[in-house]
């Protein structure tokens, strides 16, 4: 009935639709088998947002929530062979209007910023945060029945046997035994049930037999020796086990679970270092976090394929990720998604749906909130990949600006407000089924941690780098500069902003002045305000964002439709296990500086020694040749930072005939047994900018199918090119196996991956466009 509502500027165009109730009718027929039964229930298993709901002339409910499930009994009187089901839906946007009004108390902030072309008062509806806008996203606030619904019937007065939930709790050091917690609902106190437990493909099982009425929690005790460690991607395998849970012999249910300890050290330094520690130990081994934000991956969730959250999963995972954020703005993602993250080895820490606002605290609305953190929990316990519970996103942060800006006598009620919320609802409500050992909680992010209990939960300045996670933004600094970057103890969020590709663009418009970011269009969709203008103790970085809503500029490292923009490439290389870093101080030093020094480092993460070969070269741009040659062995016993070298950067100059910082830079290769790492670092000795360059003529000179889903493409150069970038149109998805990178060879073999199988390879097929620094200034 409508065009693809990202055309354009149909997320402003089509904004009526947004302030319309809607209703939803669905005509069936039932079996008279079916009919004859005694005991129904309606299921919802996710359904958006404020509805009311009716069988035939019956009205079973209401709901108030798109994050929980919703269950209503049905009277056999309601049924009859053919029905019809409605759903009647209010805007949300109006019932958040009427929800504030009501309040009969100013909740901030009440408004988007008028960038975002958003909705009002989000905060008063449980629903999908950034479904109001974002500064990246548009305000589309849909509604509908986004899970399944299914009409149940049995025979018995007594429900159906459940299984709620399975949670690895911890594992006793003493004795070697895992501890796994079984919840199960549905019995009743005068039957008497024989469960079954079988970890499939092990020795395991056990039995037991109980009366229980309505919930039960069943400990299981599971030996060491029948299973194998969960490890993050890059530290081990990921082996999942399949509980199967039975009664009587028959199947209830199953849940995959995996075995890992978890603990988010906070801790005094013992080197009179200020602060406290803020790390991640996965089987008490101490984990460097690598990793990205995530957001939902469209508005419209039905839009969203398993496919699409595999190849953004894997695309995280290839870029040598080993944790993603589950930012609090948006939904707790389906099963598909967490089952992926289990089996890549991806940690997750997860945000529950609460962001950069006050809330409002009323008795309905904490109900709500408790009954969506009970039920989201224990949906999700089982996943070894999720870490870390969080409260909320900024929240503290917010409360913090509000507070400082407030009469004194109104902060404590503020205050109280968010400890309500957080602490006594949100807190309490994962402890009740989540209890320690097995993930940790914080209540909001950033924060500093074990820090902010000190101040009762509500620190003055919840980003102190000394402690906790941070959240850092500078758009105006020179991002080169390594020194204008704060040392935190963990930074869960930072990020630039950019544009997409011009093939992305084409989804959504297809005129080319569009692309152009002075555009009405890119204007339109820029909700972050000046956005176009501002484009040793820490244990963890996890940079905004890894995905994107919508085609738009935004922070992201991959396109809406999977395009891997040049940032995630660089993040593969960042993100290596082992990788060299360079340093030049002071930052952008005049050749003849008798202070200035140049640092290399060698980074390690693997636990097992090594030795590794290093090779930095002194070139320059107007030939391949190199200036000057060094060679080093460096030999890791540990994981740890080790000094390689320091030059004298006035000495190093002068040997390699560089007259000026801008006619050098310098290339440091890592190889092991003759095989190159990762990508080669580079250090420049002046801004990109300031670099004389020189016509490359980069051209592609042969195609080979290396198998079904590659392919090698040839590239000679005339010259060395700096930020080579390759781009296949959009009919090819995929990723190469470099990109961005500096050509300092006359001719070098780059391969394409694609998503599926690619059939008939030639070059005319193929429209491969290359680009570097060069055709950028000259253009």
């Amino acid at each position: 009935m409508i065009d693809d509502p990202y055309w354009g500027f149909g997320d402003t165009a089509m904004r009526s639709l947004i302030y319309q109730s809607w209703t939803f009718t669905k005509n069936f027929s039932l079996q008279v088998d079916f009919l004859n039964l005694t005991q129904f229930t309606l299921h919802f298993d996710q359904i958006d947002t404020v509805s009311n709901i009716t069988l035939n002339e019956c009205f079973l409910g209401n709901t108030s929530s798109m994050f929980i499930a919703y269950t209503f009994i049905v009277q056999r009187t309601c049924l009859r062979i053919d029905n019809v089901l409605r759903v009647e839906f209010m805007s949300p946007v109006t019932y958040a209007l009427n929800q504030a009004i009501s309040y009969n108390k100013t909740v901030q902030p009440t408004c988007p910023s008028s960038a975002q072309h958003g909705e009002c008062h989000v905060q008063f509806i449980r629903k999908e945060p950034c479904s109001f806008s974002w500064d990246w996203g548009p305000a589309f606030a849909p509604i509908g029945i986004t899970g399944n619904v299914y009409l149940e019937g049995i025979n018995s007065p007594v429900p159906s046997l459940q299984l709620d939930s399975v949670n690895v709790i911890s594992q006793s050091s003493a004795t070697k035994v895992w501890q796994v917690d079984v919840r199960l609902s549905g019995g009743d106190n005068t039957t008497m049930y024989k469960f079954g437990f079988q970890l499939k493909n092990t020795a395991w099982s056990f039995s037991a037999t109980v009366k229980f009425n309505q919930k039960i929690t069943i400990t299981l005790s599971v030996p060491n020796e029948h299973v194998q460690l969960w490890w993050p991607n890059g530290y081990g395998d990921q082996p999942l086990y399949e509980l199967i849970v039975s009664n009587n012999n028959q199947p209830i249910d199953s849940r995959f679970i995996g075995f890992r300890t978890v603990e988010l050290v906070q801790s005094n330094y013992s080197d009179g270092i200020n602060g406290t520690s803020f790390y991640f130990q996965i089987n008490s081994r101490p984990i460097f976090v690598k990793g990205s934000n995530w957001i939902p991956s469209d508005s419209f969730q039905e839009r969203v394929t398993n496919e699409k959250l595999e190849q953004l999963l894997t695309s995280a995972k290839l870029a040598n990720m080993n944790m993603l954020r589950i930012w609090g703005g948006g939904i707790y993602e389906r099963d598909y998604f967490y089952e992926t993250a289990d089996r890549l080895g991806i940690m997750l820490w997860h945000d529950f749906m609460f962001a950069c606002s006050l809330y409002p605290v009323d008795d309905v609305f904490l109900l709500n909130v408790r009954n969506e953190i009970l039920y989201q929990v224990e949906r999700l316990q089982s996943h070894p990949s999720i870490v870390l519970w969080a409260g909320n996103n900024e929240n503290e942060m917010v409360l913090a600006y509000y507070t400082s800006i407030i009469p004194p006598e109104e902060r404590e009620p503020l205050k109280n407000d968010y400890r309500k919320l957080y602490i006594y609802t949100i807190m309490a409500a994962v402890a009740e089924v989540d209890p320690n050992g097995s993930r940790p909680f914080v209540p909001s992010s950033p924060s500093n941690g074990i820090e902010s209990i000190k101040e009762n939960y509500t620190a003055q300045n919840p980003q102190d780098p000394l402690f906790g996670d941070v959240h850092y933004y500078n758009y105006y600094m020179d991002t080169w500069n390594p020194d204008n970057y704060p040392i935190a103890r963990f930074m869960s969020e930072t990020g630039v902003e950019s544009m997409p590709s011009i093939e992305t663009w084409q989804q959504v418009s297809n005129s080319t002045k569009d692309w152009n970011f002075t555009s009405v269009l890119v204007q339109n969709r820029e909700h972050h305000g000046n956005g176009q203008q501002e484009m040793i103790n820490t244990m963890g970085l996890m940079y905004w964002q890894l995905n994107d809503i919508w085609q738009a500029p935004t922070w992201s490292s991959i396109e809406y439709g999977l395009k891997w923009k040049m940032a995630h490439y660089y993040a593969r290389h960042m993100y290596s296990p082992v990788y060299l870093v360079m340093k030049l101080t002071p930052y952008l030093p005049s050749v003849n500086d008798p202070t200035a020094r140049l640092w290399l480092y060698h980074v390690n993460e693997f636990v097992n020694s090594t030795f590794n070969d290093v090779i930095c070269t002194v070139k320059s741009l107007d030939r391949f040749d190199s200036r000057m040659i060094t060679v080093y062995t460096v030999v890791a016993n540990s994981p740890g930072v080790e000094l390689v070298d320091v030059w004298i950067y006035a000495l190093l100059m002068e040997q390699s005939g560089c007259s000026t910082s801008n006619q050098c830079l310098m290339l440091c290769s890592l190889y092991h047994l003759g095989e190159q790492l990762s990508e080669q670092q580079t250090i420049f000795f002046a801004r990109p900018k300031d670099y004389q360059l020189y016509n490359p003529n980069l051209r592609t000179v042969s195609v080979r199918q290396r198998s079904s889903t590659e392919i090698d493409f040839t590239i000679n150069a005339d010259k060395p090119a700096l930020f080579v970038w390759l781009d296949l149109s959009n009919d090819v998805s995929g990723y190469f196996s470099r990109n961005g990178f500096h050509m300092f060879e006359s001719e070098i073999i780059v391969t394409f991956k694609s998503w599926t199988s690619l059939t008939n390879i030639d070059s005319a097929n193929f429209d491969l466009r290359i680009t570097s620094l060069y055709d950028v200034t000259k253009r």
